[in-house]
């Protein structure tokens, strides 16, 4: 685990590390914490789903975007294990999966800011072969017992989170919720990817925020407007 103070000094003063190629060209990096960001029912995990999918199988992201093939661990907290079996199911006449290379992890509820939860998971992730490369996390208010707008509370969890992160060399989308929608004067509030519910903390610490939104016709939206790279692609029409 690198859990260890970097000393930067001298002639390593501007020492950095080689950039990484892309694991979704345009979308997904290396060690990125990532917050794919959504209302209820905007289709959030099955965006994690097909992610998970491509990734485990080295196919196009929404048909478009090279991914290289890698291990996935799909942990699922929310919802029933049986209907997305038959998401799984249904999807995979449309896109492609590599079953070795895909794991399925299911626990209603299983906060790691708990000592006891941390553990189950990080014993488990340990047992796992293929190592994953990527572990998806569905939904992050249920991989918490703390109060999601609290300051301290959702810094335990990224604290235990990235633990998990560092000592298996992950990198982690997080399916969030965003809040309700707002209006003023009848009209719906445009406010784009800043609708993540809850503290302040988690957009400052996620990487770039992949934020789906559905129009009035029911079509999608993806788009990426915060992020520290300035790599990721700004907008894709589903």
């Amino acid at each position: 685990m690198q859990d260890q103070i970097q000393h930067f000094k001298g002639d390593r003063l501007t020492e950095t590390e080689t950039l990484p190629e892309p694991l979704i060209d345009g979308w997904l990096w290396p060690r990125d914490l990532v917050m794919i960001l959504g209302s209820e029912k905007a289709g959030k995990s099955i965006l994690a789903v097909q992610m998970a999918a491509n990734l485990s199988s080295g196919t196009k992201f929404l048909g478009k975007y090279s991914c290289q093939k890698v291990s996935v661990c799909y942990l699922q907290t929310e919802g029933k294990k049986d209907e997305t079996a038959f998401r799984i199911q249904h999807m995979m006449q449309l896109v492609e999966f590599d079953k070795n290379n895909f794991h399925r992890l299911y626990k209603r509820f299983l906060p790691i800011d708990i000592p006891e939860y941390f553990t189950k998971l990080d014993n488990m992730i340990e047992t796992l072969e293929p190592k994953p490369v990527v572990l998806i996390d569905d939904a992050l208010y249920t991989t918490m017992v703390g109060d999601l707008n609290s300051n301290v509370d959702m810094r335990r969890f990224l604290f235990n989170y990235s633990l998990l992160l560092d000592k298996y060399n992950l990198t982690s989308p997080i399916v969030h919720h965003a809040k309700r929608d707002e209006f003023v004067d009848g009209k719906k509030l445009k406010l784009g990817d800043k609708v993540s519910y809850g503290s302040v903390f988690l957009r400052a610490n996620v990487d770039h925020i992949i934020f789906l939104e559905m129009q009035t016709d029911k079509t999608r939206v993806l788009s990426c407007e915060t992020q520290r790279s300035g790599q990721v692609s700004e907008v894709e029409n589903l």
